[in-house]
């Protein structure tokens, strides 16, 4: 018989095995502990047997067999166990051992005589594998060439040995539990996604309509009565499209469908801008809003803009909803500063109700309200601020709150930002300036002012010929005209801290009491310039340019045609993919604004299909416009080689960012459609009808064009323009005498980009050359072949 102590080692050496086993690895472990177990003891078969008892069967489901041992697994499934209750599956309901040291001396009337025989069984020898008081089967040990006997200590361990196997077969059952709830809860997810994908899209879209069409509406000549009317309708849009976004972003991050993409942005106009925005809505219930911007801060920063606004939009929208009197502060500081970063600090601080301290840990929590329930004072959904910390974190940030009941509410955020460039204010930042009164305004704006590098004087401190004279008092505005004629000069501009209606004809420029240096520079600069004021368009640069708009919904079409016109750009309306195909083949268009959900053909597969149409197309942008705030970006950027999205209901600040963001760049190569690849009627008459010397041609041409557009490529890499010039004109020459349209018309465009030495798009425009030269000597070799 084997050593106990050495038997015990292998105990612990499977033990080992066992105790942390893995579901994937499960039935590989069971077996390899089999065979060990078999192999040290020498015995002819290991195997495990699991109870059916509703069944009221038993299933080998693992075996092992020394050498020259026949396998049973496969004959015992299901074996019926009903007349082996009492004697053998009892004791072991039980947790006893059985053991059958010679199976020959068994009465033939003994059910387990019949059943061990037929497998040449002599001796066995079970355990039970107990989980407490329920039995889930048995481990077991055959012998077939001799007779076994086993004393206390062995079968001791072989219980251990059960005991074991019985923890890991639990483990495992767990973990197919676990799994079956994951998988479960994930497909509820998906299933969840997909449903708020599908009313996203459903609620969006005529969201989207109403919205545009309230702008429009605003747009046009109403009377006072009809403004209040259109703003009542607009808020409660805009209510409506807040709850959904927020149900739809806190889905989108549960579902981890957030990522995040960084944009260049000037931080302090971007949040002058928000608070602006929010700024009528404070002052309708009498609430002030102050910006407490740190001008240390002269750099542009790099980072995921969009969910930063939504973070500061979130906070300074709760700070005004919970506040009843006194004012909003944004305070924003540079905290630390690296050659590559920057920590900023942002801190929104309001007089309101406050927060009680006992709510502080479940404020971030998704649902919450402190005012639940049918009486509650405040609208909303309780996902704002869940979502914020999602945002805070995303990005990496910390955000801290500190508020107590009735003395309002201050939160605190940290992000790194990455630095771009610095500030340019060169146009202006050598101006003198005179500021004529002391309130807080004219503080402020003298400490901005000196941060672009003016030269700001005060009365007690005053010269003479200043470019730029402010007033901030009403009681100043009578003395514009002495300050500019006894301190200015001619084109002295008078800018005003306070919009006094009355002197409006005197005055050049007006102040926000909420603004940024850029709005302070472009204001400036445009009235240095001599271009007409007009406050609405005082922020952003003129557009001109062509828009392909796809969409199958008509009204959608109209609003978008109606908004482009606004920005200066003119429209194309098509209402399908294929229209949209055929339109760009005919049309040279700026941009392409794509409706995703459309019958037939959709706006991704269309995106595609553009893209194949060749290399000229590469660089058209096309914007996915959609409803579906679940489409995920990589899907449009990636599998449909769209260049940005557009949210539906389309934000027109948003839709502005990205037509300056792409109409702005460097047009896309373009070759009309009416050029044709090769003009085989044309090229005959120069021969004619000398075909054997038209082939000739064609056939020099096929040997030499590849050394000719290597010296064109080699050229644009070197960057000489001469050399450019030159390798184009040549291998022009030899397309236009094979009526090459396509090509001709191209390399003509090429050799005017030479001359306006814009070699970035040469190198765009060598990529189309070479698609489209090759397409040349394809339709050349069928010419050939066809002309013999």
């Amino acid at each position: 018989m084997t050593n106990s102590i050495q038997f015990q080692n292998i105990i612990l050496k499977i033990a080992t095995e066992l105790i942390n086993i893995n579901m994937n690895q499960f039935d590989q472990v069971i077996n390899d502990t089999l065979a060990l177990v078999g192999d040290f003891l020498g015995v002819d078969r290991v195997y495990v047997f699991e109870y059916d008892f509703d069944k009221k069967t038993a299933s080998n489901t693992y075996e092992w067999c020394n050498n020259n041992v026949e396998p049973q697994i496969d004959n015992l499934k299901s074996s019926s166990i009903e007349d082996l209750m009492e004697a053998f599956v009892g004791q072991h309901k039980a947790g006893n051992n059985v053991i059958i040291e010679n199976v020959l001396a068994l009465e033939k009337s003994n059910p387990m005589y019949n059943h061990l025989m037929p497998q040449g069984i002599k001796s066995l020898t079970t355990t039970p594998l107990m989980d407490n008081q329920r039995c889930l089967g048995f481990v077991g040990y055959d012998d077939v060439r001799t007779e076994r006997q086993w004393n206390d200590k062995e079968t001791g361990l072989l219980k251990v040995l059960a005991g074991m196997i019985t923890n890991a077969m639990l483990t495992n059952e767990n973990q197919k539990v676990l799994v079956e709830l994951k998988e479960k809860a994930n497909q509820a997810s998906l299933e969840k996604t997909h449903f708020l994908s599908k009313i996203s899209h459903e609620f969006r879209t005529p969201l989207n309509g109403a919205k545009n069409a309230l702008y429009l509406l605003n747009s046009t000549r109403i009377t006072s009565e009809q403004k209040e009317y259109v703003d009542i309708a607009t808020y409660s849009v805009e209510s409506l499209i807040s709850m959904i976004g927020d149900i739809l972003d806190i889905s989108k991050i549960e579902s981890g469908q957030i990522e995040i993409y960084e944009d260049v942005f000037d931080l302090e106009n971007e949040l002058t801008n928000i608070l602006l925005t929010e700024n009528n809505i404070a002052q309708e219930k009498g609430l002030d809003i102050l910006f407490d911007f740190d001008y240390t801060i002269n750099n542009l920063f790099m980072s995921d803009l969009k969910k930063l606004r939504q973070i500061i939009l979130n906070i300074v929208n709760n700070a005004i909803k919970y506040t009843n009197k006194g004012n909003i502060t944004l305070s924003v500081k540079k905290i630390k500063e690296t050659q590559t970063y920057q920590v900023i600090e942002f801190i929104i601080k309001d007089t309101g109700v406050g927060i009680d301290k006992a709510f502080h840990e479940k404020i971030f929590e998704k649902f919450f309200q402190i005012d639940s329930g049918d009486t509650r004072s405040y609208e909303g959904t309780g996902l704002g601020l869940s979502i914020v910390k999602e945002l805070v974190d995303q990005l990496n940030g910390k955000i801290e709150l500190t508020s107590d009941l009735n003395h309002g509410t201050t939160f605190k955020i940290n992000l790194k930002l990455k630095t771009k460039e610095v500030y340019d204010f060169t146009k202006i930042k050598k101006l003198k300036v005179l500021v004529i009164d002391t309130d807080h305004q004219s503080k402020k704006i003298i400490e901005i002012l000196t941060s672009m590098q003016m030269s700001v004087d005060s009365l007690q401190n005053i010269s003479k010929h200043y470019d730029l004279i402010i007033f901030s008092e009403e009681k100043s505005f009578d003395l514009i005209e002495f300050y500019k004629n006894n301190f200015g000069k001619k084109e002295t501009i008078i800018a005003s801290l306070y919009n006094e209606d009355a002197k409006k004809d005197k005055i050049d420029i007006v102040f926000n009491d909420i603004t940024s240096r850029k709005q302070i520079y472009q204001k400036i600069s445009a009235k240095m310039s001599g271009r007409r004021q007009d406050i609405k368009d005082l922020y952003v640069n003129e557009l001109s340019g062509y828009a392909l708009v796809v969409d199958d919904n008509r009204l959608n079409r109209i609003v978008l045609e109606n908004i482009l016109r606004k920005e200066g750009i003119k429209s194309k309306l098509v209402d399908s993919g294929l229209k949209a195909i055929e339109a760009v083949q005919k049309e040279r268009f700026d941009i392409v604004l794509m409706d995703i959900q459309m019958p037939n053909m959709d706006g991704m597969e269309t995106s595609n299909r553009i893209r194949d149409l060749g290399p000229q197309y590469k660089y058209l942008p096309i914007i996915a416009v959609t409803a579906n705030a679940f489409l995920n970006d990589y899907d449009l950027m990636k599998k449909a080689q769209m260049n940005d999205v557009l949210f539906k209901p389309i934000n027109i600040e948003q839709l502005g960012r990205l037509l300056r963001n792409y109409i702005s760049h460097q047009k896309f190569i373009f070759i009309p459609h009416h050029h044709i690849v090769f003009d085989s009627k044309e090229y005959e008459k120069r021969f004619e009808g000398s075909m054997d010397i038209a082939q000739g041609v064609v056939k020099a041409y096929i040997e030499t064009y590849l050394d000719d557009m290597k010296k064109i490529e080699h050229s644009i890499k070197k960057h000489d323009s001469k050399e450019i010039g030159e390798t184009l004109h040549y291998f022009k020459g030899s397309c236009s005498y094979l009526s090459g349209k396509r090509a001709t018309w191209l390399l003509t465009s090429m050799m005017d980009m030479n001359v306006k030495n814009d070699v970035d798009h040469l190198k765009k425009a060598y990529e189309v050359l070479l698609y489209e030269v090759e397409k040349l000597i394809e339709e050349l070799k069928i010419y050939i072949a066809t002309t013999k």
